[in-house]
């Protein structure tokens, strides 16, 4: 398992935001899994920023 630290309003909106798709498309409410989904989204994005970072 692993954590992070975010702020709470940012938890609360990740939370709040996984409950809803849970409640229209059906299944467990996962703010991990939006997490992930999220990162997925944006991962070239972000491996571009870190290959940058790294020259």
């Amino acid at each position: 398992m692993t954590g992070i630290n975010i702020a709470e309003d940012l938890y609360v909106l990740l939370n709040r935001v996984a409950w809803e798709r849970s409640r229209q498309r059906g299944g467990r409410a996962s703010v991990s899994a939006l997490l992930v989904g999220l990162i997925e989204q944006h991962r070239k994005e972000l491996e571009k920023e870190l290959a940058s970072a790294s020259r």
